[in-house]
């Protein structure tokens, strides 16, 4: 993937949903607050989800489904370096961000 021309520009996203093991929404609705890169942690305690609200169609963020959804992962060694990389690059509130529902 990582030299795809097609899912490339993906590859963050796949490397850190195989290796966290968060599903789509957690990974979405990652800050940069949520990763401890100190203590190598990553907290999941919502999720970014594309649902009704006023009639419209958007994306907000909830809590996780069950209160068993909600977490610490450990924050591997390439994991971190990743997030680290992709913190100096982006300098946005969201870790992973998408322009529509079906960009992600």
């Amino acid at each position: 993937i990582e030299n795809d021309t097609v899912y490339s520009k993906h590859y963050n996203l796949f490397y850190l949903l195989a290796w966290t093991g968060c599903r789509i929404g957690e990974l979405l609705g990652l800050t940069w607050y949520d990763l401890d890169f100190s203590q190598e942690i990553i907290t999941i305690d919502h999720q970014l989800v594309y649902t009704e609200v006023d009639g419209k169609r958007q994306f907000v963020i909830s809590e996780t489904k069950t209160e068993s959804g909600q977490r610490e992962i450990p924050m591997l060694a390439d994991v971190k370096e990743i997030l680290l990389e992709m913190r100096r690059e982006a300098g946005w509130d969201k870790v992973i961000t998408v322009k529509s529902p079906r960009s992600a």
